[in-house]
């Protein structure tokens, strides 16, 4: 398995899976996360707002992005509160990312 950290262009992405990261009760996306929602037509959004996914610590929750933007999986991450959110937190989520990738057979993330 191959794990790539980046903030490139979401066009140029070629892994399997995007990993991104949510803070618990978050009801409007921002930054790089809002670039990933744009270019995946709000799924992102939508799937945060209806509650379906929460941001909570551990928690994870795979979207399938029908656009032409060439990425197949997102996998959103729970970071938890963001008051609450540390260095060890930020090891842990990745671990939690890592096995859930590892569990449905992807090659890179």
């Amino acid at each position: 398995m191959k794990f790539t950290v980046s903030v490139d262009n979401i066009n140029s992405i070629k892994d399997e899976v995007v990993v991104a990261g949510v803070f618990e009760n978050t009801s409007k996306l921002a930054g790089l996360l809002l670039d990933l929602d744009t270019a995946v037509s709000g799924i992102i959004q939508k799937t945060v707002s209806s509650g379906d996914f929460r941001g909570k610590k551990e928690k994870t929750f795979f979207l399938y992005p029908e656009t032409d933007v060439p990425i197949r999986r997102i996998l959103l991450t729970g970071l938890g509160t963001e008051a609450g959110f540390t260095l060890d937190r930020l090891r842990n989520t990745a671990a939690v990312a890592a096995k859930a990738v590892r569990e449905i057979a992807a090659d890179s993330f």
